[in-house]
């Protein structure tokens, strides 16, 4: 292009020596990795959630809590990147098999990136988010292995955050089904003490009828918790919600639901004692008419492969 063509008003300038149409038709977070691609110079490559995100994985959109986080570039010997607002350039050591090619794009493989948003999280609760979601088996996404980030994991010493990525590896499941359901097992972890909890866990009647899947059940008191995040204030998500709910009470277990708001620091000390309340009344709830014990149609129903 020459200088003139350069100096157009209808080019946007994201960075120096960058530019790309204004009318260009990509959603965020879409536009924010091509902005970074733009400026990868040779030895660089994509990492963290932006390259997860561009493997098709789900919950990594590069909002933490509505808040933008930087796109991460591994940097090798000689690469020269600089930083740039919405840029985080990283010089964490890079192991042959660690490095991919999407398209004409250098990434990190998804378990590589998921280790790195590990090693990132601001907290070790957000660390366990980041690796239940890579790893998800209910999710429907690309996805890598728990033992993938492990071997990942162990081929890396003295590297500041592996304290919490250990924590999360300890502690982590691969059917969390979204952010918020990581973060209330962990939520109910903390209220009850009780580390057993079946997630994402089909529960039925004594006749053999599926009465719903549960986010989280603990199966000694019967006391189910269901995690509702934005998408469940949807009408059409919201009424299967209630109908799910009262086909569970009505077969004696006992339904405590939390939202996304009621994680908040003010909220929390609530949200601990509804749980605890709520599993008191299971405890001590003795109609029990629900099984978790799947039939044999079970096995032959195409909707049940996505929960086994």
């Amino acid at each position: 292009m020459s200088a003139k063509e350069l100096r157009n008003r209808r080019l946007a300038r994201p960075y120096h020596g960058v530019r790309r149409s204004n009318t260009i038709d990509l959603d965020q977070p879409a536009l924010r990795i091509a902005d970074a691609i733009a400026v990868m110079t040779e030895g660089c490559s994509l990492a963290g959630w932006a390259a997860r995100w561009l493997q098709g994985q789900a919950y990594c959109d590069g909002l933490h809590h509505g808040v933008e986080t930087p796109v991460k570039i591994l940097c090798g010997p000689g690469s020269h990147l600089r930083k740039r607002p919405g840029i985080q350039p990283c010089e964490r050591l890079v192991l042959p098999g660690e490095i991919v090619d999407v398209g004409d794009v250098v990434v990190t493989t998804m378990a590589r990136a998921a280790y790195d948003d590990m090693l990132d999280a601001p907290n070790p609760v957000e660390a366990l988010v980041a690796l239940e979601m890579a790893t998800s088996t209910v999710i429907e996404q690309a996805r890598t292995y728990l033992a993938n980030v492990e071997a990942v994991y162990g081929s890396h010493v003295k590297t500041r955050g592996r304290r919490q990525a250990r924590w999360a590896l300890d502690h982590a499941s691969t059917r969390s089904a979204s952010p918020w359901e990581t973060r209330t097992r962990l939520l109910a972890v903390d209220a009850l003490g009780v580390e057993r909890w079946l997630v994402n866990v089909a529960i039925f009647d004594l006749r053999e009828n599926l009465l719903g899947i549960a986010d989280l059940l603990e199966p000694e008191s019967g006391l189910v918790l269901e995690s509702d995040g934005a998408d469940h204030r949807l009408i059409e998500r919201h009424n299967e919600d209630n109908v799910r709910e009262e086909s569970f009470e009505n077969h004696g277990l006992v339904v405590v639901r939390i939202g996304s708001g009621q994680h908040s620091r003010a909220e929390r000390p609530l949200t601990i004692e509804r749980v605890q309340q709520g599993h008191a009344r299971a405890r001590t709830n003795r109609s029990k008419r629900w099984t978790t014990e799947k039939p044999a149609w079970w096995w032959d129903w195409p909707p049940s492969r996505r929960w086994d």
